[in-house]
């Protein structure tokens, strides 16, 4: 049934209780008078009270939704919730990247390194420099090892994880072997049909939390050998030879020492002065 808005009933109503007009002074009826009828109409709308009915259960509801909100806005909670954010981002990080990067076969010339447990962490940001990045990828191409890893703090753009598209495309872009390359995604082809430089890269807020890094780029390198561990961090815009001579000097690890011999070797064979 449609519900008749209550001013305009009350305006019917008094206008059927009106008393009736004649011919002569019908007139007298007029908008005036309808206006009138209708501001008394908002004016008895005003004085009329509502009563609602009583509910037993308001107290018992208020005080359960302040018990709630207390503990919601209490720092340990706060503190657990924001530990299991930091948790699922990191995790649903890793996956996207994971299936942005994800290929049929690891390239054959990347291979894990055999002799010790080595690691070297390369920290980058979006912010940087492009031909500084690209120069960085191409340097640890030379050297055939997954032992180097490049990690971005977060996803790329203002939304974040919501929309990966331009983190895939700042990937392309230190990627592709010909920044000249416009990717064409129409065909379904994988990186757009552009060539890329194979690297392991990484989107990990907690390893930059884990290593206190704090600008970029920096370099972490990590080994272990047996029972013994060693850690080594260099920040700065230097080159990679640079930091692995740096690393070499602090390390007796001869893996750092091939790294460089490869390098000055791609070096010598592109013409380029060491």
């Amino acid at each position: 049934m449609k519900k008749i808005p209550f001013i305009l009933l009350m305006f019917s109503i008094l206008i059927a209780s009106a008393p009736a007009t004649s011919a002569e002074n019908k007139s007298l009826f007029d908008l005036h008078t309808a206006n009138q009828i209708l501001k008394q109409a908002e004016e008895d709308a005003k004085n009329m009270k509502i009563k609602l009915p009583h509910n037993d259960y308001d107290k018992e509801a208020s005080l359960k939704a302040e018990q709630t909100l207390k503990k919601v806005r209490s720092e340990s909670f706060q503190q657990k919730l924001q530990e299991q954010y930091n948790r699922l981002k990191s995790t649903l990080a890793k996956e996207a990247t994971s299936q942005l990067l994800k290929g049929d076969k690891k390239p054959a010339f990347i291979q894990n390194s055999k002799e010790e447990d080595i690691r070297i962490d390369i920290f980058i940001s979006s912010s940087m420099p492009l031909e500084t990045i690209r120069e960085y990828v191409h340097d640890a191409a030379r050297l055939k090892s997954a032992d180097i890893h490049f990690l971005l703090r977060g996803f790329v753009g203002k939304e974040g994880i919501k929309k990966i598209t331009p983190t895939f495309l700042f990937f392309l872009k230190i990627l592709k072997t010909d920044l000249n390359c416009i990717p064409d995604f129409t065909q379904h082809k994988k990186f757009g049909g552009c060539s890329v430089t194979p690297a392991n890269i990484e989107i990990d807020p907690q390893r930059f939390r884990d290593f206190d890094v704090t600008q970029v780029p920096s370099f972490i390198f990590l080994s272990q050998k047996q029972k013994q561990k060693e850690h080594l961090k260099l920040s700065g815009d230097v080159s990679l030879r640079y930091v692995l001579a740096s690393f070499r000097q602090a390390s007796a690890n001869k893996k750092l020492q091939a790294f460089i011999s490869l390098l000055d070797r791609g070096q010598l064979l592109n013409g380029e002065q060491q």
